[in-house]
């Protein structure tokens, strides 16, 4: 019930393509897919740089450096082909990246292309030193495209 792929870099600069799905040789109808520079969209869960997942039960702390992954970035430099594994932490977005946590800038260590997997960005971000504690909505900005607003960091 759900198909994730990723959209080719190849179809950058491009307004509109067309998508269509093949299973078992059968060709579903043609729909229109509107194409823009970025889609940024956080995964919604976060990581201690342990790997370990931040929880209510497993908090990060105020000035931590957590892991966030997410996709939309766009192209990104060095250039790496469709479907092609990143092989290290060289590939950077092209646009500008900014993560905010309860509508403070956080500082980013890393965005780029998370190693072992295709199409998929990591963010290593710290965290205010002075934060509060709770439950904090985190968004992804990519040239200026936001990321959804239903992820949540819980800071203790």
């Amino acid at each position: 019930s759900q198909i994730n792929f990723q959209v080719p870099f190849e179809i950058a600069g491009t307004i509109e393509t067309q998508l269509a799905v093949r299973f078992n040789g059968n060709i579903g109808n043609t729909i229109p897919l509107r194409v823009t520079a970025t889609a940024p969209n956080l995964y919604n869960g976060s990581f201690h740089a342990d790997g370990t997942a931040i929880s209510s039960t497993n908090p990060a702390k105020a000035g931590e450096t957590v892991i966030l992954f997410a996709t939309g970035q766009g192209i990104v430099s060095p250039a790496i082909g469709t479907g092609e594994i990143a092989a290290g932490t060289d590939y950077k977005p092209e646009a500008s990246v900014r993560v905010q946590l309860a509508s403070q800038d956080l500082i980013i260590h890393y965005a780029g292309l998370a190693p072992g997997t295709a199409g998929v960005m990591q963010l290593n971000v710290q965290l205010p030193p002075a934060i509060a504690t709770g439950n904090w909505p985190v968004v992804l900005a990519i040239a200026g495209a936001a990321s959804q607003e239903e992820v949540f960091i819980a800071v203790r």
